[in-house]
């Protein structure tokens, strides 16, 4: 399930919430989706997962969050897209289209050319890009890639690799076409409100995951710090640390004693 599929199978859940998380953090987003990532790992260990079943939590509480967390991923790669300005309809269709070209030729690419080191690579560095100059950008790569590479995907009857190729070039030219009309905050806002709302979900999740893993493995510390942010932590101990060194720098001992006063003449 690719972020779009997530999105589209959270989309009711998405709608219905309430009390919607408007600011992203206290921990950075990126930091904050590895260790989603990192939990839902852990959450998948078979031992890891009864254990958590056996003190309560529900099973699509667990099955649901790494589906959340790509949903978060994708709504906030689409927001980072619109970010500071907006897009007529024509090109938000083709944005969203474009989208779903580059993942269904990334999923195909990896597959047929998997034994080739030296393009997996390449297709890696061609997932990481966000952005609409990126999306462009990664559909003309997608087009040479295949083209140069037709004779590899001879053998699969589900997929016209010349015409595929030859279609995400047209794309990638009608976006940059497209890209310079005339730009409405309508997207934007949409945008940035389906981020939120996949935030707030998935951080709730993440929360809930969280406070169940150190409660199942409250007597073993290696575990349950499995089920703490490593960043928030952190963070925590360099706020104390500072505390106390501003503590220690402002005792008696430390702070040079203002003189007696003068004691009243007559």
């Amino acid at each position: 399930m690719d972020g779009s599929e997530a999105l589209s199978a959270l989309r009711e859940e998405l709608r219905g919430l309430i009390h919607v998380r408007r600011e992203v953090g206290p921990v950075p987003l990126d930091t904050f989706f590895k260790e989603a990532a990192a939990l839902a790992r852990t959450v998948g260990v078979p031992e890891v997962r009864e254990r958590l079943l056996a003190v309560g939590i529900e099973a699509r509480e667990l099955d649901k969050l790494p589906v959340a967390l790509r949903a978060a991923q994708e709504a906030q790669a689409a927001w980072m897209v619109v970010k500071g300005r907006s897009y007529s309809n024509t090109l938000v269709e083709l944005i969203a289209q474009a989208y779903r070209e580059r993942g269904d030729l990334l999923a195909v690419a990896r597959f047929h050319l998997r034994s080739d080191r030296t393009k997996v690579e390449t297709l890696g560095a061609i997932a990481e890009g966000n952005g609409l100059d990126d999306l462009i950008q990664d559909l003309f790569a997608l087009w040479h890639l295949i083209e140069q590479n037709a004779d590899a995907f001879a053998r699969d009857r589900t997929f016209d690799a010349p015409a595929r190729a030859q279609g995400a070039r047209q794309l990638a030219e009608r976006l940059q076409q497209t890209q310079t009309e005339e730009l409405f905050d309508t997207l934007q806002r949409g945008l940035r409100d389906q981020r939120d709302r996949a935030y707030t979900l998935l951080s709730r999740l993440v929360r809930e995951i969280r406070i169940t893993g150190r409660y199942a493995f409250r007597g073993d510390p290696t575990m349950m710090s499995r089920f703490s942010s490593a960043y928030a932590i952190a963070r925590g101990r360099k706020r104390r640390r500072t505390a106390r060194m501003d503590q220690e720098e402002g005792t008696p001992a430390n702070r040079v004693a203002p003189a007696d006063p003068s004691p009243t003449e007559g």
